[in-house]
């Protein structure tokens, strides 16, 4: 008993070989640095998503939050590494981490005092306004 169905001929399996797809070459770093893609890809995908983003909810307060969302994340980056590179005893690289998540700290702190509605739910009100 074969496993080729009685259909296929043995030309036609040359054949399909023939127009198999190759071994993937791998992926120049330099070319593309950001997971295999350049900055201008990376850079489109982003106004991409935003765009989608404003098609569902035509507010600024989807951009507001997603600057939030991204900051966040950006700052816990940071912070894992910084202590990732403590653990490892590179000290003077890990404060430089350290200090990078701090700034990213100030940014959030900013953005939650800046309000781009009356119903921004994003806004923290500072201590001395409550």
């Amino acid at each position: 008993m074969s496993a080729t169905p009685d259909s296929i001929s043995f030309e036609d399996l040359a054949d399909l070989m023939v127009n198999a797809q190759q071994e993937v070459e791998p992926v120049d770093k330099e070319a593309a640095p950001y997971d295999g893609r350049t900055a201008d890809e990376v850079s489109e995908v982003v106004r991409d998503k935003l765009s989608d983003m404003t098609d569902e909810i035509n507010h600024p307060i989807v951009h507001k939050l997603a600057a939030c969302e991204i900051i966040h994340s950006l700052m816990e980056w940071h912070t894992k590494a910084a202590e990732r590179l403590a653990e490892s005893n590179d000290t003077v690289v890990a404060v430089g981490w350290a200090k990078d998540a701090g700034k990213l700290q100030a940014v959030m702190n900013i953005l939650t005092t800046i309000s781009v509605c009356d119903d921004d739910f994003t806004v923290i009100p500072a201590p001395c306004c409550e």
